[in-house]
């Protein structure tokens, strides 16, 4: 985390401690709610929640792969984005986004990510405390063996939210990424790790389980700043050290932004 962050966190508790005032916003009556083809922004003076279900079409977020080598064999990663059915166990009649893919390359980043325009009436040049709450549904059972990691404990689940737009570049002959999202269990600067894809039933089977990630519990918290436009990147994903197949279903995506 930034120094930044962690100073917020700090100022946070002494405002607290000493019942002063703390920017953080509250939900007010009379904020403006728009409720748009299941996806919902309400907006006040401080808080924005950005809140995207798959019903219909992707609500705007992009699908891309990292941490492979540019001259890869498409039939050995299998690297697949789409939106799809939910698996049958999640909801019969539900969709979201499905990422696909085989690590390779001991290492394979799979993420979505969402511009946020003008049109959501974030403030420019701004500092934002970000709070993530994602559902994924996984189907890696605990305590399962794999090559290099377990297909739960050693698939890192990643969110965060930048100024650059996320994006793979070529380095050294593979495809990484321009921002700093850190290494599997290891947050970057711009994407810190909210948990694993584990699931939480003790049940040692392959079925699908919706499960929620989030940082609400963090001590640190995550702070991004808003570019001249009031623009910024959503970026939500998966950083694999678990060498073989790895398909999750993304239903809901909800960030929420106080201003700080």
């Amino acid at each position: 985390m930034k120094k930044s962050k962690k100073l917020f966190a700090l100022i946070t508790v002494l405002c607290i401690t000493l019942s002063l005032p703390v920017s953080m916003g509250s939900y007010a009556a009379g904020s403006n709610v728009n409720i748009n083809n299941n996806a919902e922004s309400v907006i006040n003076k401080t808080k924005f929640v950005i809140v995207d279900t798959f019903g219909s079409d992707n609500r705007g977020w992009i699908g891309d792969f990292a941490d492979y080598p540019v001259d890869y064999d498409e039939s050995q990663y299998q690297l697949q984005f789409s939106r799809e059915s939910l698996p049958i166990e999640i909801d019969p009649e539900g969709n979201g986004l499905f990422l696909s893919g085989v690590n390779r390359s001991d290492d394979l980043f799979m993420f979505i990510k969402k511009k946020v325009d003008t049109s959501y009436g974030l403030k420019p040049n701004t500092n934002y405390l970000v709070n993530f709450d994602i559902e994924i549904a996984t189907n890696a059972p605990q305590g399962a063996f794999g090559i290099g990691g377990a297909p739960g404990e050693s698939n890192y689940v990643k969110a965060g939210a930048t100024t650059e737009e996320p994006a793979i570049i070529i380095q050294d002959g593979f495809y990484r990424m321009n921002i700093d999202k850190g290494n599997q269990s290891i947050s970057g600067e711009e994407a810190i790790v909210l948990g694993n894809l584990a699931k939480l039933s003790t049940i040692f089977d392959f079925s699908y389980e919706l499960k929620n990630f989030n940082n609400d519990n963090f001590d640190d918290a995550f702070i991004v700043k808003t570019d001249e436009n009031g623009e910024l990147w959503l970026l939500v994903g998966n950083d694999s050290g678990y060498e073989g197949l790895t398909s999750i279903y993304i239903p809901k995506v909800k960030f929420i932004l106080t201003e700080a």
